[in-house]
């Protein structure tokens, strides 16, 4: 079955971020932290995921209603004032 069912250390996970600074094969990571070549590259990749993206505050966008350039200050927001307005 599956060896080293323990939680990730901070430590391991450190460890593991300046390895990877260094280029260490991932076989020489897995064995130095005592994890699976599989294990260490999912818990890389979910490291990764938990960044923060940072993307910028205000956007300049085309509106998907009318066709209009607007500055969208949420990163999901895609109508311009007047067509947000005229949804409801």
């Amino acid at each position: 079955m599956a060896a080293n069912r323990h939680a990730w250390s901070v430590e391991a996970s450190c460890k593991m971020e300046q390895m990877i600074d260094t280029q260490t094969p991932w076989p020489v990571i897995s064995a130095a932290l005592g994890y699976t070549v599989k294990q260490c590259k999912r818990k890389w990749e979910r490291m990764q995921w938990n960044l923060p993206q940072h993307l910028p505050e205000d956007v300049n966008r085309t509106c998907l209603g009318c066709g209009k350039p607007f500055i969208a200050d949420g990163k999901y927001l895609r109508l311009c004032p007047t067509c947000r307005s005229n949804a409801w």
